[in-house]
């Protein structure tokens, strides 16, 4: 299992990790071949759709009074408290428990829980704390320790719960066969603390009629919800794929934002060759379009119908991990030769990329091994450093300064981050 699954940012972050498509989503807050070090060698950069950018003037400040007015001594500021990050075990899979830990963006553990294995691709983020689905029961660990049981939800429960900005309702999917003609049934639905579960949406997927938005079969999985709605996949059914880079991005080809009251959805896209890699607070997409060979030949943003800016790639890595912040991008890169799929470990060979949306400029910040997953609010950039050992890879996570490229350690452990709260 990939443990990219998915990336995920919902206000400062929410990031979802399990069997699926890696994608990153930043909504409102309710809240190329050879790397080097800051060199932006790898990689070429050429608008090809985008209007130039121009210089603005600052507007004129008024003169200042001849005589200083007397100043009234400044309010003192209360500190802004630490945000809380997510995440969980990746180590060990066949356990009958794996850890999942709330953690401050200074790096301090705030609390954990010993979570059974049927849990792994249901945990999700809210305010401050983690939620995940087993055995039918919605449970939360806050970040003082404390494991609450929230609801009750159908077995046939699938993928992640995600919840509202306010943090006050949930959305979860579920997924059905019929053992006679093998049609799936997918619904989403909605809850909250005092509320009954309410469908959201329903639809079928039947391999014999298959429909222009989503795979052939396919099961909903939820990605995140904002302001704009509820973003879910629609998702192949079937494997994880074999861990080439960045491969369950693949798979969110196929988005789209669900209205929780009405259920209407709005088609994100549908290109299996341009498949979102993240998504931005206006709901404009980040895209890796791939060549036959697989590799990313350019980044594409698209806002509707319209590719707004286009920026051609070298054709000789695979890209993936889109995070926006603003006008401002971060992604990884890595060789397409770099493995996977039975071979060497490739995440011990990314780079991190930060990129100005509207000129296009992109440099390599950090060494080798950084994968970004989140922006945190005090605009350093939260990723994981992944390093090749001859027994195996190990992992850790890190806050890294988009400006000087320096490294902060904040958990020196192989755990996948789930999301940033």
């Amino acid at each position: 299992m990939n443990a990219q699954r998915l990336t995920l940012l919902v206000a400062t972050g929410l990031i979802a990790t399990g069997c699926g498509a890696a994608v990153t989503v930043t909504g409102h807050a309710p809240a190329t071949a050879v790397h080097g070090g800051g060199s932006n060698s790898s990689l070429t950069l050429a608008q090809a759709s985008a209007a130039p950018s121009t210089a603005r003037t600052p507007s004129s400040a008024a003169a200042p009074s001849a005589t200083p007015a007397h100043s009234a001594t400044p309010a003192p500021t209360t500190p802004t408290a630490p945000q809380v990050i997510v995440v969980a075990d990746q180590t060990n899979m066949s356990a009958a428990t794996f850890e999942v830990a709330l953690l401050t963006s200074n790096g301090d553990v705030l609390a954990s829980a010993q979570v059974p294995q049927d849990a792994r691709w249901t945990i999700g983020v809210g305010p401050r704390a983690a939620y995940w689905v087993t055995g039918g029961k919605l449970r939360t660990l806050n970040e003082h320790g404390v494991v609450t049981t929230l609801a009750t939800v159908p077995l046939t429960e699938s993928g992640r719960v995600v919840l509202s900005p306010d943090g006050s309702q949930w959305a979860y999917a579920t997924t059905s066969t019929s053992p006679s003609n093998g049609i799936i049934t997918n619904r989403l639905y909605r809850g909250g603390i005092g509320r009954p579960a309410q469908l959201v949406a329903e639809r079928t997927s039947d391999a014999n009629h298959p429909t222009a938005d989503a795979p052939t079969q396919w099961q909903y999985y939820p990605l995140a919800w904002t302001a704009e709605g509820i973003l879910i996949e629609r998702q192949p059914v079937g494997g994880c794929g074999c861990g080439t880079p960045f491969d369950m991005q693949m798979t969110a080809a196929y988005a789209a934002f669900i209205d929780p009251l009405s259920g209407a959805a709005t088609t994100l896209g549908a290109s299996t060759s341009c498949p979102m890699s993240g998504i931005g607070a206006d709901a404009t997409l980040a895209c890796f379009h791939t060549t036959s060979t697989g590799t990313s030949d350019s980044l594409r943003f698209i806002n509707g119908a319209h590719t707004t800016h286009t920026y051609a790639l070298s054709g000789r890595n695979d890209g993936g991990d889109a995070i926006f912040n603003g006008s401002t991008l971060a992604y990884a890169t890595v060789p397409g030769s770099a493995g996977g799929c039975g071979g060497p470990d490739w995440r011990p060979d990314t780079s991190l990329h930060v990129m100005d949306v509207t000129s296009g400029d992109a440099r390599i910040i950090g060494g080798t091994g950084l994968q970004p997953v989140a922006w945190l609010s005090d605009g350093r950039v939260l990723a994981t450093l992944s390093v090749a050992h001859a027994a195996a890879t190990t992992s850790s996570i890190v806050a890294v300064d988009p400006a000087s490229g320096s490294l902060q350690t904040l958990f020196n452990r192989s755990f996948t981050v789930v999301g940033v709260a």
